[in-house]
């Protein structure tokens, strides 16, 4: 992760069944809180993402769900534990686990607490057509891309969809 603006280009599938060896690969714990309630926008998120601390601000496409203009700025642990108080309950933790993917990456994210049981993977890509053109490999599940019961603004306010 990196402070900036940037598009962000991904898929999104459910996961029934985990890839063998999917635990031998780097991972993190991932705390989340929004701030926006699901079908406002923009989205605004405070993130523990391993030793880092972050304020996302993110807006999806109409035109296109793929792609996502997304803002992150660095923030400290205090402004953190602040920004979080104000979410009202609405966190999600997950682990996400970096799986290499013919060069691209899965980032397949294990749920705990009241979402234990949830696992999902996004991958993202370069551009719009190599997000089209990519075939899922066979541990991959349904695709919710375009689910919003999937997104993670919706499981933190209203649980598994």
């Amino acid at each position: 992760m990196s402070q900036g603006d940037f598009l962000e280009i991904e898929r999104k599938f459910l996961i029934h069944d985990l890839p063998p060896g999917y635990d031998d690969h780097p991972s993190e714990i991932i705390a989340q809180t929004y701030l926006s309630r699901p079908g406002y926008f923009p989205v605004l998120r405070v993130r523990r993402y391993g030793p880092s601390y972050w304020l996302t601000v993110k807006k999806r496409e109409k035109e296109n769900p793929l792609i996502c203009h997304e803002v992150e700025i660095p923030i400290d642990r205090d402004r953190f534990e602040k920004l979080r108080e104000m979410g009202e309950g609405r966190h999600i933790t997950k682990r996400r686990y970096r799986i290499p993917l013919e060069g691209l990456t899965a980032e397949l994210d294990i749920f705990e607490d009241n979402l234990a049981g949830l696992i999902l993977a996004e991958v993202e890509f370069e551009n719009p057509d190599a997000a089209r053109a990519f075939s899922p490999p066979p541990w991959f599940g349904r695709e919710v891309t375009d689910e919003p019961g999937y997104s993670n603004n919706y499981l933190a306010s209203n649980g598994l969809p």
